[in-house]
């Protein structure tokens, strides 16, 4: 049988041979010392991956970076038999409203092959709606917090690296951004800089939003983009937190570093549910692979 190493160098030498077919050359990350290699479903608008509970499962669960915490559904959790906190929380998210929840806590919570133990956890009444049916859960920053994982949207992969694939040093080209990884307060979801026409903003990355880029009124305001908003319709969106609503219009540009995206499907939020200036959701990330490296604190973008 093949060992793993040797197939690895196979797929690397075949995706330089196919580089260099099409008349470019870059740097190739997504085959190079990744001990975990993961199918997930890209809906378009959410990621779904396959979970396992205490061995139980697989359940169907979102992968979100704009999570503090992993979720699960509260049917799910007494099923498994879980012992659940008597203590009700109130959970905020998008939207105007709050979800209610209770913590708990698994054995183990597996990946494919990447497993934590003694997790906790949250169990709640109410999880994302997908594809016509709420989800088992969420996957957030409590699973994620040690790990450098990559999401491939165009191969739909998920991949868990060892080491840093890509050194805060390396080169930022029109094909590749490197960017420092913040939290802002008590939030855990990873905050960039990324410059909208031709103003500096902060950034929280959220795969759990279908959204491209989210502007928050302040924001709106700096970019003097707040009477070209009012003039949209209001659409109204259900987020985790309940109604929300935004004003559908575009910017002119998003630059992550040398990457320029022209004309990006823009929402201008009319309530801010978030501290930082806009939210950049999968309907930007769905572009690149996205490598999300919490142990050295850097967020890598690959076209």
């Amino acid at each position: 049988m093949m060992s793993r190493n040797l197939l690895k160098k196979i797929l690397c030498a075949i995706a330089v041979l196919l580089v260099f077919e099409n008349g470019y050359a870059v740097s190739v990350t997504t085959n190079t010392n990744w001990f975990a290699e993961i199918p997930v479903e890209f809906t378009g608008q959410h990621i779904l991956i396959a979970v396992k509970i205490n061995g139980q499962g697989p359940y169907e669960m979102l992968l979100d970076t704009g999570a503090d915490f992993c979720l699960i559904k509260m049917t799910v959790a007494q099923e498994l038999g879980l012992q659940i906190d008597d203590k009700e929380l109130l959970l905020g998210g998008v939207g105007l409203g709050k979800a209610k929840a209770r913590w708990t806590k698994v054995q183990t919570l597996e990946v494919g092959e990447v497993t934590v133990k003694e997790l906790k956890i949250m169990a709640a009444e109410i999880t994302p709606k997908i594809k016509n049916a709420p989800v088992a859960g969420i996957i957030g920053f409590n699973f994620f917090k040690d790990k450098i994982f990559q999401i491939d949207y165009a191969a739909q992969k998920l991949r868990f690296y060892s080491s840093a694939p890509v050194k805060k040093s390396a080169a930022q080209t029109e094909r590749r951004a490197i960017l420092a990884m913040r939290f802002n307060g008590t939030r855990r979801i990873p905050v960039i800089d990324v410059v909208v026409n031709d103003k500096r903003l902060s950034a929280s990355l959220d795969t759990g939003s279908a959204s491209a880029l989210v502007l928050f009124p302040e924001t709106t305001k700096m970019l003097n983009l707040e009477a070209e908003a009012n003039k949209l319709k209001p659409k109204v969106s259900f987020g985790y937190g309940g109604v929300t609503l935004t004003r559908k219009g575009e910017v002119q540009k998003l630059a992550i570093e040398k990457m320029v995206l022209e004309k990006v499907a823009a929402e201008f939020a009319m309530q801010a549910w978030d501290k930082d200036d806009s939210q950049v959701g999968n309907g930007v990330l769905k572009n690149f692979a996205v490598t999300f490296d919490y142990k050295n604190k850097l967020v890598v973008f690959e076209k």
